[in-house]
């Protein structure tokens, strides 16, 4: 079997991506992966270099642009480079894919010229869900009976942080990760386009992954996830929907802060969700504020269930 790129985006966090990278290579695909890193402290870039096989390459970007920004640099180089090639995966730099994931993606993908996006259930066996998205509600996961093993059903996103693309999808649709988003939601968009332009995007029963963490602190977390839930409600649903979903999202946030202050802290999620708010207002994407990344240093890092 013809070894399958796989695309990783890392930023500061070596021994998740080593981790990761260990894994994938003991799974039964043979793969050549190439790691996107988004300008990670150079100690941390280091520590990741020294610890990869030589068979793993490092394509070092001078700048972080961002989870979509990394992947796109390889995307276009794949494009460009390797002809041969039907399909790649992409993924964190965290995902740990359970045995028979990659397989069964891109079985899957190669079974039906029609599929441009193969993506992972959310561990079927505990809590079956699919994917679903409304411009108001945004992204969202619904309860449903799973199929069997390697079956699959139609979605209109791929929900989670490893999945399988068809290159004919990306060159047809001049396809790439919008980059407005910076992190969280771009691949949300990603998949929407792709099921919008008549392409199907399929989740996998029984091709299940693993993400153990969050690379973003908790106030990061609160502005990119809330400026990008309500971009893609202003993409999706125009400036209707988007008012409707901010005025929710403003309700939310103040409910939150006044019930559960104790997980929701005002100097975190209060200030990461009210500077989402401004800059969507602004039409301000891409990366967070410098004050925020400098805020976020000094904080905790703790993920919230949004």
């Amino acid at each position: 079997m013809r070894s399958i790129p796989l695309f990783i985006a890392h930023w500061n966090a070596p021994e998740a991506c080593l981790k990761s990278v260990d894994c994938l290579q003991k799974l039964e695909v043979p793969l050549r992966i190439v790691i996107a890193d988004n300008a990670s402290d150079p100690e941390k870039r280091a520590q990741l270099c020294q610890g990869l096989p030589k068979e793993v390459e490092v394509v070092a970007l001078a700048e972080n642009r961002g989870f979509g920004g990394a992947l796109n640099v390889l995307l276009r180089r794949w494009l460009a480079e390797s002809p041969e090639d039907e399909i790649c995966f992409l993924a964190s730099h965290d995902v740990i894919p359970r045995k028979d994931c990659l397989a069964l993606l891109a079985k899957a993908l190669l079974s039906d010229p029609t599929i441009g996006i193969a993506c992972p259930d959310q561990d079927a066996e505990v809590a079956p869900v699919y994917p679903h998205f409304t411009p108001i509600r945004g992204p969202r996961s619904v309860r449903c009976q799973p199929g069997k093993k390697g079956e699959w059903k139609d979605v209109v996103f791929a929900n989670a942080t490893l999945f399988a693309v068809r290159k004919r999808c990306i060159r047809e649709l001049n396809l790439f990760f919008d980059e407005r988003f910076f992190c969280y939601g771009e691949e949300y968009d990603f998949g929407l386009r792709v099921s919008r332009a008549g392409w199907r995007v399929i989740l996998v029963w029984g091709a299940t992954v693993d993400n153990p963490g969050r690379a973003a602190p908790s106030l990061l977390y609160s502005y990119l996830h809330g400026r990008n839930s309500l971009f893609l409600a202003l993409r999706y649903g125009g400036s209707p929907a988007a008012a409707v979903r901010a005025l929710l999202f403003a309700l939310n946030t103040v409910r939150f802060l006044c019930l559960d202050a104790k997980n929701h802290r005002i100097d975190e999620f209060g200030l990461g969700r009210a500077c989402a708010l401004i800059d969507f207002f602004r039409g301000r994407y891409g990366p967070p504020p410098s004050f925020l990344l400098r805020r976020s240093g000094k904080i905790r890092w703790l993920p919230y269930s949004m």
